[in-house]
């Protein structure tokens, strides 16, 4: 599958209504009145370089780029001419329509899921996770002034998972602790949003397509809370680190760190 990001700043619907109209036309990638390969070959050119520079002005760029990133495009473009020629056109043609159709569809989902809940989309980062009390018991109200909708990135759960490990005994009793009962919140394998506490929901940000999965863990975070920025149409970021806060900030989604919420250096619970 084709990893899916939209360019910032890109409304989904635009993306989604692009997309729907490249499918929709995809008779129009070959003229009825070409005939010999070569006249085919053209026109699929043509057509995929269109293509390709439409998606770039939703996508970003290594994104769209990615969907004509293949050996049988790459073949049509460089082939002799010959009888063969003509059914891998219209065999690629095919492909790609079937691929914008599955991103369109994915953009819907992400479209669908991000705007089904109320609330404010805070993503929160793994310093609030290991350094702050449990989610479940702060008070988010007088915080966000609305009911708060805890999301928390698949990377974040990564890192604590490593935590569990750690050199330092703090951590990863914290670490330890605090997955199994993240867990208990999803036993249906399901991303929520589920209860967490009065005033607040909390669920995962799973990747349902090939991840953008980048060195930087700050990087990815960023990422996801810009992805909610685009769906949901606002986000904010709660971060405890001082160069993603200020990156967050930057942006307009910071969302301060309640000094009253970090756990004292000599408390572990």
């Amino acid at each position: 599958m084709t990893r899916v990001r939209l360019r910032p700043g890109t409304d989904p619907e635009r993306a989604i209504a692009l997309l729907r109209e490249i499918v929709g036309g995809k008779s129009l990638a070959i003229r009825p009145t070409s005939q010999n390969p070569v006249d085919k070959r053209d026109d699929y050119v043509r057509w995929a370089t269109m293509t390709e520079a439409q998606l770039e002005s939703v996508l970003r760029r290594e994104d769209a780029q990615a969907f004509f990133d293949n050996p049988r495009h790459r073949d049509i473009c460089s082939m002799a001419p010959g009888n063969q020629l003509t059914p891998l056109i219209y065999a690629e043609v095919d492909a790609k329509a079937a691929d914008l159709e599955e991103a369109k569809a994915y953009l819907e989902r992400q479209r669908n899921r991000l705007r089904a809940s109320d609330g404010l989309p805070i993503v929160v980062d793994t310093n609030v996770l290991l350094q702050c009390q449990r989610l479940d018991q702060v008070k988010w109200m007088p915080v966000v002034s609305e009911e708060a909708r805890v999301m928390v990135p698949l990377r974040v759960i990564e890192e604590t998972e490593d935590k569990k490990y750690s050199d330092s005994k703090r951590l990863s009793r914290r670490a330890r602790a605090l997955l199994p009962w993240i867990d208990k919140h999803f036993v249906d394998g399901s991303p929520g949003p589920v209860s967490l506490t009065n005033g607040a929901t909390i669920e995962l940000i799973v990747a349902e397509r090939p991840r953008y999965r980048p060195d930087s863990a700050d990087d990815e975070i960023l990422e996801v809370a810009q992805d909610v920025s685009q769906f949901a149409g606002r986000v904010k970021l709660m971060t405890g680190d001082t160069g993603m806060r200020a990156r967050a900030k930057a942006e307009g989604t910071v969302l301060a760190l309640p000094e009253n919420w970090r756990i004292p250096p000599d408390d572990d619970e």
